[in-house]
Formats: C-alpha cells, sequence, structure tokens
C-alpha cells in the first residue's frame, strides 16, 4: 500500500501542476491530487475532457498573439 500511495503522488503532483499551474494552498488540493492521479491510473479517463479544453483555450491564446 506505501508503494501505491508513492507512486500516486509521484504522478499526481507533476501531472495536476501541469494541468492547472501554480494556485494558491488549500487543503483541498492534495485530495485534488490524489483523485486526479488515482483515476487517471485506474482508467477513469473522463480527465480528458479537461485537458482537451485547456490544450483548446492555449492554442487559442496562441494565435491570438501569433497574429500581431
Amino acid at each position: 500500500m506505501l508503494m501505491l500511495t508513492v507512486f500516486i503522488l509521484a504522478y499526481g503532483v507533476p501531472a495536476y501542476s501541469l494541468l492547472y499551474g501554480v494556485q494558491k494552498f488549500s487543503w483541498h488540493i492534495p485530495r485534488a491530487i490524489l483523485n486526479l492521479a488515482y483515476w487517471q491510473i485506474f482508467g477513469e479517463l473522463e480527465v480528458l475532457g479537461d485537458i482537451e479544453s485547456i490544450t483548446f483555450f492555449l492554442s487559442k491564446f496562441r494565435f491570438y498573439f501569433s497574429i500581431f
């Protein structure tokens, strides 16, 4: 169980920070990190919608500034 927890945290912290960036600390963030990592590792791919929406927003943002 300890190895599973270490693996989930080792995957979850970088994945969460890449998806959501810097946020003000609250006690809900550790739970969100664990939920995100656990469900991504074990098959809940609903998070792909979040990833696609963030990627779409960034592509629109880059296109807007490439015009100028």
